[in-house]
C-alpha cells in the first residue's frame, strides 16, 4: 500500500537538492558521465546521471543496481538500436528530480513546495520530482522513494564538493568512474575511483518452452508464406484504475501483417500481465491455426527473448529489419487515441 512522505522527508531532500544546484555539476558533468554512489545499509548501488551540459533542461536520474544500469543503456541504446525512444522512455525505473518550468509541476509538488514555503522564479528553476515506473505514469514518489533519494542525494552532494575542491582525476573516457562510498567505521562519504560494477549492454534472455509435447506439435505445423511484424506501444495516457497505487500507461501488444499491413492484434495489457506470456500465446494460437509462418520482425528485445527459441526449432526467420507496415499501424492508432 502506498504511504505518502511527511512534510519533513519533502523539506530533507529540497534542501540537499538545493545544495545540489548550487554546485551546478552540469557544469562538470555529461549525463553519461555517471556518478556511482553506495550509501549505508543499501546492498545495491545507484548510478547518477546529472543532465543539463548540452544546454537543455537541468536535471538527475537516479538507477538502482543492475537492472536499472540496464534501463539506462535501453534508453541510451533507443533509436540507434532500434528500440523505438518513447518506448525505452516509459520502460525506465527511476527517481528524478528537475528544474523546469512552473506548468511542469504537479499541483501536488506546487503545494509541498507552498507548504515548505520555497519560492522559485523564473523558467528552468522550479525543482520537482518524479518516480518513473514500467507500465505507470510518471509520478509523484511516495515515502520510500524519497527517503531512499535523499539517501543517495547525500552522498552525490557529498562526491561534487569534493570533485570539485580536490579536482579528483577520473578519466570517463577510459572507463573510470567516479564512486561515493560511505564508510561504516569513519561515518563519512569517501571518493574513490572505480570501472562501473555492470556490464550495462543489454543482453537477450532466451525463453524455452518447457512444453515437449507442445514443441513438437509446432514443429509439424505446415509452413505458410508471410510475414508477421510484432512491436509493444505504450499510449502515453494515464489511466487511473482502483486496485493500482498510481495511474498506469497503457502498454499494446501489436501484431501486423507484413505484406498488407493489416492489424492482427492489438491486446492491451495491464500492469501484471507478463510480456512473454502474452507474446508466447499469440505465437502458438497463430501457427496452430493457420501453420509455421516464413518471418517474423521485431526490434524489441522482449520479443526477441520470448520467440528466439522456438523461432529456431521451427525454422522461422526471427529477424529485425524494415518494419514500414507496423510503423504505418503505430502512427495510424496514435492519430486516433
Amino acid at each position: 500500500m502506498r504511504r505518502e512522505a511527511d512534510l519533513n522527508a519533502w523539506g530533507k531532500l529540497y534542501e540537499t537538492a538545493g545544495k545540489i544546484k548550487a554546485l551546478e555539476p552540469w557544469k562538470d558533468f555529461w549525463d553519461m558521465d555517471l556518478i556511482i554512489v553506495c550509501p549505508k545499509g543499501k546492498k545495491v548501488p545507484y548510478f547518477c546521471s546529472i543532465m543539463g551540459r548540452a544546454g537543455s533542461c537541468c536535471g538527475i536520474s537516479v538507477y538502482k543496481g543492475e537492472d536499472g544500469l540496464r534501463d539506462l543503456d535501453m534508453l541510451t541504446m533507443a533509436d540507434v538500436g532500434g528500440i523505438p525512444l518513447d518506448y525505452a522512455v516509459f520502460e525506465q525505473n527511476n527517481l528524478t528530480c528537475y528544474w523546469g518550468d512552473r506548468e511542469e509541476v504537479d499541483p501536488k509538488q506546487k503545494k509541498i513546495i507552498k507548504d515548505l514555503g520555497l519560492k522559485f522564479r523564473g523558467r528552468g528553476q522550479w525543482l520537482f520530482f518524479l518516480s518513473f515506473k514500467k507500465r505507470y505514469t510518471p509520478y509523484i514518489p511516495d515515502a520510500e522513494e524519497i527517503e531512499e533519494l535523499t539517501i543517495v542525494f547525500e552522498g552525490l552532494l557529498a562526491i561534487i564538493q569534493d570533485y570539485q575542491e580536490n579536482h579528483i582525476p577520473v578519466d570517463y573516457e577510459q572507463g573510470e568512474y567516479l564512486w561515493s562510498i560511505y564508510n561504516k567505521k569513519e561515518e563519512r562519504w569517501k571518493s574513490e575511483i572505480h570501472a562501473l560494477p555492470y556490464d550495462p549492454d543489454l543482453e537477450i534472455s532466451i525463453i524455452e518452452l518447457s512444453d515437449e509435447i507442445l514443441k513438437k506439435k509446432l514443429q509439424k505445423c505446415p509452413y505458410v508464406e508471410g510475414e508477421l511484424q510484432m512491436d509493444f506501444l505504450y499510449l502515453n495516457s494515464s489511466t487511473i484504475e482502483n486496485q493500482y497505487d498510481r495511474p498506469i500507461n497503457p502498454l499494446l501488444f501489436l501484431v501486423v501483417d507484413g505484406e498488407s499491413g493489416m492489424l492482427l492484434r492489438a491486446e492491451l495489457l495491464d500492469p501484471e500481465n507478463k510480456e512473454i506470456d502474452v507474446i508466447l500465446s499469440f505465437f502458438i494460437q497463430f501457427t496452430q491455426q493457420y501453420g509455421r509462418i516464413k518471418t517474423i520482425k521485431a526490434r524489441n528485445p522482449i520479443i526477441y527473448s520470448a520467440l528466439t527459441d522456438i523461432c529456431q526449432k521451427c525454422k522461422i526467420d526471427l529477424t529485425n529489419g524494415d518494419m514500414t507496415e507496423i510503423d504505418e499501424a503505430i502512427q495510424d492508432l496514435k492519430a486516433h487515441l
